[in-house]
């Protein structure tokens, strides 16, 4: 009863808000009409909605609709596909919550390079309405990928970290930031293949977090995007070779 009145509350107090300053969509501009959106209107969170898990690699992520070449993205091995089935990844499954073009390039953009920390908000409110990401998401170790401190001063937070709150709210998983960068190296953008893989080489080490984590426990890194898959193999490797040995991923968005 106390929390139906709490949240009757607030809903007229963010009614009277919106009154005397309406909110407008970030992406499009449309005054946002309803309570529980708070920097996105419907129309455009509606183009933000979790993908079709069941056309993607449950490997690497890859989505099949992505793909231009016939039967190139038939599974294989029955989890794999043809752009993993030759890679030995050292994570079992991946989930990304959008392919990465249109909205939900714009949103990570912004998020990422334009002191986007406010939209984590809007990402817990898209997360909590889908129960497959939520049970992807529970009773695990959530490890978001580390910026070296060089890149973490330039920005003044970690996109990674923010995700995997967002997520660990939504799904009562607990956040721990057992990695470290100790090697500063290029943007992973401005590289191709096998480059990006030489690239993250040696980049992570583990850290004092580490030390009283009992190994069997379930780890899922959590990053913005996935792409080759260099930065999130360099991280499972580290844990890997420590002792971790049920590790999955999840992003935001798969490239």
């Amino acid at each position: 009863m106390e929390g139906r009145v709490r949240q009757c509350f607030w809903g007229i107090a963010h009614r009277c808000l919106d009154f005397l300053y309406p909110r407008y969509c970030i992406f499009c501009l449309q005054n946002i009409q309803t309570t529980d959106s708070l920097h996105i209107c419907e129309s455009c969170r509606h183009e933000l909605l979790p993908r079709d898990s069941m056309s993607s690699c449950q490997r690497c992520g890859f989505s099949k609709k992505n793909d231009a070449q016939p039967g190139v993205s038939s599974l294989m091995k029955g989890t794999r596909c043809s752009h993993c089935w030759n890679r030995k990844f050292l994570f079992s499954n991946t989930k990304c919550l959008w392919n990465f073009q249109g909205l939900p390039r714009e949103w990570i953009h912004k998020l990422k390079y334009h002191d986007g920390e406010y939209l984590v908000a809007d990402l817990g409110k898209i997360l909590v309405r889908n129960s497959e990401w939520r049970e992807y998401l529970s009773s695990a170790i959530l490890v978001p990928v580390p910026l070296h401190w060089r890149r973490y001063w330039q920005r003044d937070y970690n996109q990674s970290n923010l995700i995997a709150r967002a997520m660990a709210k939504v799904s009562g998983s607990s956040v721990t930031s057992l990695l470290s960068r100790c090697k500063f190296s290029q943007s992973q953008t401005e590289l191709r293949g096998h480059e990006r893989f030489r690239n993250v080489q040696n980049a992570f080490s583990l850290n004092c977090k580490a030390k009283n984590i009992d190994r069997n426990y379930r780890i899922i890194l959590v990053d913005d995007v996935m792409t080759t898959g260099a930065t999130l193999q360099a991280c499972a490797t580290v844990l890997w070779e420590n002792g971790f040995k049920h590790i999955d991923v999840a992003t935001l968005a798969r490239g």
